[in-house]
C-alpha cells in the first residue's frame, strides 16, 4: 500500500470525511485539542491553498485509512501531522505515511522536521523515535519530536518522483484489478454472456 499525494477537490472531501470519523480522543490526540467538524472543514480547505504543504493518504476501497500532512515552514524546515484510522493501527501505515512525507519534505530541501508529540500518544512517540528523532518535552502535556539532516539529500528529488510513479502504477493495478473481479462477479452471476 502506497501512500498516493491528494491534491483535487473530491479528495479534499475524503480527506474531511476521514477526520471525521475520528473519535474524540484520536482527534485530541491528532491535534492537540478538540476539534469540531466545522474547524476540520476549515483546516483541510485552509491547508490545500498554501503553497508547500502536501497531504498524502492511504486508501481503502476508496476511503481515506490514513493520511500525512507535511508543512513546509521555511528557513528548509517542515512540520508533519499524521493520523491513521484506529481499526487499521498496527499494520505499519503510519510508518509508511511518515517515509513517504519525509521523502517529499527532503526533496524540498528540508533540513529540519518537526511532529508534535503530546505525552499520552505513544503510538507518535514511538515512530518519532524509531526514526531517530529526539524528542524533548514542552511542557507537562506536549512534547515535540525533532529530526535534523546535517546535509541536502539530492537525490531525494528523485526518490520523490520515483516514488510518484510507483503510486500511479500501483493505483491503475488495483482499478483494472477491481474492475476485472467485478465483471468475473457479474458473469458468474449469469448477467454477462
Amino acid at each position: 500500500m502506497y501512500p498516493e499525494k491528494l491534491i483535487c477537490a473530491n479528495e479534499r472531501i475524503i480527506l474531511i470525511d476521514h477526520f471525521k470519523r475520528l473519535g474524540p480522543d484520536d482527534r485530541y490526540l491528532r491535534f492537540g485539542y478538540q476539534v469540531h467538524d466545522e474547524q476540520i472543514e476549515d483546516y483541510i480547505n485552509n491547508s490545500f491553498n498554501i503553497e508547500g504543504n502536501q497531504w498524502f493518504g492511504l486508501f481503502d476501497r476508496g476511503i481515506i485509512i490514513g493520511t500525512i500532512h507535511v508543512a513546509l515552514l521555511g528557513d528548509a524546515q517542515a512540520e508533519m501531522g499524521l493520523s491513521v484510522d484506529s481499526k487499521c493501527r498496527g499494520a505499519g501505515l503510519g510508518q509508511s505515511l511518515f517515509n513517504r512525507g519525509l521523502v517529499w519534505a527532503r526533496a524540498r530541501g528540508t533540513t529540519q522536521i518537526y511532529m508534535q508529540c503530546l505525552s499520552e500518544n505513544k503510538i507518535i512517540q514511538h515512530i518519532a523515535k524509531k526514526n531517530g528523532m529526539m524528542v524533548a518535552t514542552i511542557d507537562r502535556t506536549e512534547q515535540e519530536a525533532r529530526l535534523e539532516f546535517p546535509i541536502v539529500d539530492y537525490t531525494a528529488p528523485f526518490n520523490d518522483m520515483a516514488l510518484d510513479r510507483i503510486t500511479a502504477v500501483d493505483k491503475m493495478y488495483k482499478t483494472q484489478q477491481t474492475f476485472y473481479n467485478n465483471m468475473v462477479s457479474i458473469w458468474a452471476k449469469g448477467k454477462l454472456k
